[in-house]
């Protein structure tokens, strides 16, 4: 991965902007990370980006983001581990966690919930599918 597409990607620019949900995303694939940050930006949300579940902990406790994007297979700290540390962490444990994956999620779908996340997004997602999923846990 080159340094623009390392660290952390953002959307925004002076800081948070007051009322603007801010989501993380967690993916370690750029071209995922970036779709999923475009669709967010152009719907008005300020969003951070993780290319690893040890970098998507330490920018969720720093910046207590309204929701997380959470890829399941990734480097160093996959997200079902990632999820459980978020949720057994005071500081981040109301957070809410939406899994994405590229994968049936039949057999995983009660490892999901054991692990923390409060749904799941199969890829390829409808941006529709992707914003109804953000709006009914962010305004819960």
């Amino acid at each position: 991965m080159d340094t623009a597409q390392h660290a952390v990607e953002s959307s925004r620019s002076n800081g948070r902007s007051v009322g603007q949900p801010r989501i993380l995303v967690v993916e370690d694939e750029a071209p995922s990370r970036l779709a999923l940050r475009d669709i967010l930006v152009e719907e008005g949300f300020q969003v951070d980006t993780a290319a690893d579940g040890a970098e998507g902990i330490a920018l969720a406790r720093d910046l207590h983001p309204d929701l997380v994007f959470l890829d399941l297979v990734l480097p160093n700290i996959n997200g079902f581990d990632t999820a459980s540390i978020l949720k057994a962490d005071r500081s981040t444990a109301d957070i809410p966690i939406v899994a994405v994956t590229a994968s049936w999620l039949g057999e995983d779908g009660t490892r999901l919930l054991g692990a923390g996340f409060d749904a799941a997004i199969r890829k390829p997602f409808a941006p529709s599918d992707l914003l109804e999923t953000l709006n009914r846990l962010i305004h819960a």
